[in-house]
């Protein structure tokens, strides 16, 4: 007479078989992955053996195909996939950046500096038809190898237009070796201006990053805390150096030059405040053709 507890054990091994064979056959008409892992030199025995982490396998090439952009891979948490190796110790795992990852990755790689959100990392050039006139303008100052003065109303777009135009540098065979930098006038300016006391290293580091960018975004201009240290020691040594390498750069700001001028003045700061901030301009204007108005109104 056979025991009760033989009969569980008996049942138990019954469902784990059924299961197994569930999770086998699942796996087996995948036939891509299926291709794979026999390229890999695992047999059907190999998998139906191992069919746990067969089905690890199949789970995880399921959610990647899920995947559509790097946003996904951030809001999934999904940045690796993985395959299975077949050694002579049994079963490796191994990962590697999933497609949209391994983007991002090459695309951040290009930055010494980067103050705008990932949501921008895929804005495109050609898709901001409603700007076509301001384009064309731009257009024609990056073939002259000029830099480039975008001012405008409030949220009329110049920062979404300078990224754009930096991702579209990018793309570009021809500067797939390039570093960039985009950085934020009101956060960067006065950290580096305050560096250029307490720590000279780290303030030649960032400056020497922001000159050798081969192409630079300065956004928000003049909307930093205006000061000596910032006008004297950041921008315009900035500005000089890259001027004398002929360096590309961009910038956007609610002022005109102008209107700059005055501002760079530093009244009742700097003895000297008119010559110095004359000569900012004069430096910033030596590689413009002319400001480029975005626009008039808001665009958002």
């Amino acid at each position: 007479m056979e025991r009760l507890s033989d009969l569980i054990h008996l049942e138990n091994n019954n469902s784990l078989e059924e299961y197994s064979r569930k999770l086998y056959n699942e796996f087996i008409s995948d036939k891509e992955l299926l291709e794979e892992v026999k390229e890999s030199g695992f047999t059907l025995d190999d998998i139906y053996k191992n069919i746990g982490s067969f089905h690890e396998l199949k789970e995880n090439r399921d959610k990647e195909k899920t995947i559509k952009s790097y946003q996904d891979c951030v809001n999934n948490d999904f940045y690796y996939r993985y395959k299975l190796i077949k050694t002579s110790y049994g079963l490796e795992k191994t990962y590697e950046a999933t497609h949209y990852y391994r983007e991002y990755l090459l695309y951040i790689g290009h930055f010494y500096f980067k103050d705008f959100s990932d949501e921008f990392n895929d804005v495109n050039w050609k898709d901001l038809t409603n700007k076509d006139d301001c384009k064309k303008e731009v257009n024609k100052c990056l073939k002259a190898n000029l830099d480039i003065y975008l001012t405008g109303a409030i949220r009329s777009g110049r920062t979404f237009l300078s990224v754009a135009l930096l991702n579209n540098y990018l793309k570009s065979d021809k500067h797939k070796e390039s570093k960039v930098s985009f950085i934020s006038a009101s956060k960067r300016f006065n950290a580096i201006g305050n560096l250029f006391y307490e720590n000279k290293e780290e303030y030649n580091d960032i400056m020497t990053k922001l000159i050798n960018s081969d192409l630079l975004v300065i956004d928000d201009l003049g909307g930093e805390n205006r000061n000596i240290t910032t006008r004297d020691y950041v921008l315009k040594p900035l500005i000089k150096a890259r001027t004398e390498n002929n360096k590309t750069t961009i910038y956007t700001s609610d002022y005109t030059l102008n209107e700059l001028k005055r501002l760079y003045t530093l009244k009742n700061k700097d003895p000297e405040g008119f010559i110095n901030s004359e000569n900012l301009i004069k430096l910033i204007a030596s590689k413009l053709n002319h400001e480029i108005t975005v626009g008039e109104v808001s665009y958002y």
